[in-house]
């Protein structure tokens, strides 16, 4: 069973961070609503969008012969995910705000080549994501000081490829018709 692309990009990425920046209280795989109390620090993950760019679709794997239907169900690349998400790095203060994005960007970017994460989507058809880091910006309003929650939003684009799957019918045996072709025509010379 499969699940669709952006939740399990969501669920990957979180467990991943929960897993990997040290000292991390919880990840919420949305925004966190009115009545949910946050345990600091924390980070949540909200999608905001996946522009989707088709191809020409590939075969990924061939589905197994039902010689009953005389069909198979095939998995097709059919084209790429864009996908836009925006995490909130929350803290208590400006200090812990700081240093949790410090925490966040070291765990995101462990790797220098390439830049950014990639990770594999054991439940979307064992796709790999690339996520890449777009920008960030510091949440220094009046509204988060007088509820002393500061945070800091990253943003997301994570990249991966379109997977569907099609039932195709598949002809496994001769038909067993024999064409019979017209006799060859003499051209007429001149």
């Amino acid at each position: 069973m499969t699940q669709s692309f952006s939740k399990q990009a969501v669920k990957v990425l979180a467990d991943y961070l929960l897993a990997n920046v040290s000292g991390i209280a919880q990840v919420l795989s949305e925004w966190p609503s009115a009545n949910i109390e946050l345990n600091y620090p924390a980070i949540s993950i909200t999608t905001k969008g996946a522009p989707f760019t088709p191809c020409d679709p590939y075969v990924l794997e061939l589905g197994v012969l039902d010689e009953e239907a005389n069909s198979s169900i095939n998995t097709y690349v059919i084209g790429q995910y864009d996908l836009k998400l925006q995490i909130d790095i929350w803290a208590r203060n400006k200090e812990e705000r700081y240093e949790y994005y410090d925490k966040f960007f070291s765990a995101f970017n462990a790797s220098l080549r390439p830049v950014g994460l990639r990770l594999q989507l054991t439940e979307y058809y064992d796709r790999w994501i690339a996520y890449t880091e777009t920008g960030y910006r510091f949440d220094d309003t009046q509204k988060g000081s007088e509820t002393e929650s500061w945070r800091v939003t990253v943003d997301i684009e994570a990249t991966c490829d379109a997977v569907r799957e099609a039932e195709e019918f598949i002809i496994t045996q001769e038909i067993g018709l024999t064409l019979e072709l017209p006799s060859p025509v003499n051209p007429i010379l001149p």
